[in-house]
């Protein structure tokens, strides 16, 4: 009898094991079926253009919307490929790093084939779960790279001849092409912010980029994709160029940098791949808008538009640019040589082609900066600001409350005006005051007598703004403004039942953002837009 009951026992014990093994291993395999991958980030981007750093670091978010306890990454296998097509065929051309046992999600250095200048790459992973099961390859990530080697760089700094350091000025070159385009992407360095249109279409939403550097040292330059943009046919490649930071002559280091930029494109129509450079042979023209004010400590005032010069086609293919300019290759040598000439005739000028201030004392130097990605991300309109209350001061002013303290854009619908009348706008981000630090902007009209007023090139940091020369009550909904930074994601946030603690981290939060411009923390944004040390 107890043979019997052992028997028994160990034969429930044995089917009791046998069906928890099953059922683990049941659970696994559906465990596996909701792990997924998503997010993923090359350099700590999403789909990054022209990057330069030729070991990438590849990351990526492990989601489990079970929420399964003591789930986690076991082992990762990436694929990197030079086409779409192997990488769907699970080749990895470039790289297939096999099956790696780590946890590590985040910044895997790419080990694979050297990455060429101007190419184009794809990825993707899968990774094991914690008990064992094979996910899934994720969607395919992208990354291009930029141009790696000074010897890549075909194009030439270029200026327009009789330009001051105060102009917007327009820059334009046409290029025909036979077929149809497979891939084309442009590369652009510039001292100074600058904006890149296609066939009179901007190339992205960003704004006042490159962000700030030691232009002594570095530029950054930035990647765009046109592929998208131009046609077979003729088509053209615009650059509407800022001095912006090149305008800055208070610290020796900075002093006198030239207001240039340089750009290529590198395209691939059917059968032939064609590089366009900056040269002589670019078009260029002073635009309808210009800094209004310096661009210094206390005083980095703003900017005029003149609605009379307004050309809304100047980056299109059907505009006639013959009563244009060609632009000038920039030769320090050849303009020191004319200072030398102004200085034996004891001739002193104010405005000089290139550099800001008078020609006496002042040399041109030989550029030396590098040439470097970009790596911080694009300044973008980050938020839309609404203004809650407009003022009429009984004087012909008015007083617009945005309601809230912010550094950016703003924009205003203007209209009952004549041809040449003025509008002028002042800024504060405090109550007693009608303006902060020279922070001015002008808008003067065209012969149609309305037109918007909104920056490009600079910002202004406050909530009022005080508008001077309208003959009418203007309506809070022809006024609106843009908050202008770095295009970061918030990947967290606090909440709390006290709404005391929650005020205080939205300000924190709000006074960051409007204290992060050009890639860096300012001491303020208004009075010293430099990263002073109590800041950073």
């Amino acid at each position: 009898m107890k043979t019997l009951l052992k028997t028994c026992y160990s034969l429930k014990c044995a089917l009791l094991l046998l069906s928890a093994v099953l059922f683990s291993s049941a659970f696994s395999c559906n465990l596996a079926l909701n792990v997924s991958l998503a997010d993923l980030k090359c350099e700590y981007r999403t789909d990054p253009l022209g990057i330069d750093n030729t070991k990438p670091r590849l990351s990526w978010k492990i989601m489990d919307p079970t929420g399964t306890r003591g789930q986690k990454q076991t082992a990762y296998r990436i694929l990197v490929a030079s086409t779409v097509d192997n990488l769907n065929k699970n080749t990895g051309d470039l790289w297939d790093s096999g099956k790696v046992y780590s946890d590590k999600s985040v910044n895997n250095v790419y080990a694979g084939k050297s990455l060429q200048s101007s190419k184009m790459y794809f990825w993707k992973v899968r990774i094991w779960d914690a008990f064992g099961n094979e996910s899934e390859w994720s969607d395919p990530g992208k990354f291009s790279m930029g141009l790696l080697n000074e010897t890549d760089w075909k194009g030439n700094w270029i200026y327009k001849s009789d330009q001051q350091k105060t102009d917007h000025n327009w820059y334009r070159k046409k290029v025909t092409l036979a077929d149809e385009v497979s891939t084309a992407f442009v590369y652009v360095g510039s001292f100074g912010y600058h904006e890149l249109y296609v066939n009179g279409e901007k190339v992205t939403d960003n704004v006042m980029n490159p962000v700030a550097s030691y232009m002594r040292k570095r530029i950054p330059y930035l990647t765009y994709d046109i592929s998208h943009i131009l046609e077979k046919g003729e088509n053209v490649i615009a650059i509407w160029h800022a001095a912006g930071w090149a305008r800055w002559d208070r610290i020796a280091e900075y002093r006198n940098p030239p207001f240039v930029f340089k750009a290529q494109a590198e395209i691939h129509a059917g059968d032939n791949r064609i590089e366009l450079r900056t040269d002589e042979t670019w078009r260029c023209k002073k635009s309808y808008s210009e800094y209004y004010g310096d661009w210094d400590i206390l005083d980095f005032g703003g900017e005029t538009i003149d609605d009379r010069k307004r050309e809304d086609d100047w980056n299109t293919v059907k505009y006639n640019d013959s009563d244009w300019s060609n632009a000038i290759i920039y030769d320090p040598d050849e303009l020191n040589a004319q200072i030398e000439e102004i200085n034996d005739n004891v001739i002193i000028k104010e405005d000089i082609p290139i550099g800001k201030g008078k020609f006496k004392n002042r040399r041109f130097s030989k550029i030396t900066a590098t040439l470097s990605a970009q790596i911080v991300e694009p300044q973008v309109k980050y938020k839309e600001v609404t203004p809650i209350a407009i003022k009429d001061n009984e004087d012909g002013t008015y007083r617009i409350d945005m309601g809230e303290n912010y550094t950016g854009f703003f924009e205003m619908e203007l209209y009952n005006g004549s041809e040449g009348d003025s509008v002028l706008f002042e800024i504060s981000d405090q109550t007693e005051k009608v303006m902060n630090w020279n922070q001015k902007s002008k808008y003067i009209y065209g012969k149609s007598g309305k037109g918007t007023f909104t920056n490009r090139f600079n910002i202004a940091g406050g909530r009022w703004i005080t508008v001077y020369g309208l003959n009418y009550e203007p309506k809070l909904e022809d006024i609106k403004g843009y908050v202008i930074t770095n295009d970061r994601k918030v990947i967290s946030k606090f909440e709390s039942s006290s709404e005391q603690l929650n005020r205080i981290y939205e300000i924190n939060l709000d006074t960051y953002i409007a204290n992060t411009l050009d890639g860096i923390l300012m001491d303020c944004p208004h009075r010293e837009r430099r990263g002073w040390g109590e800041v950073t």
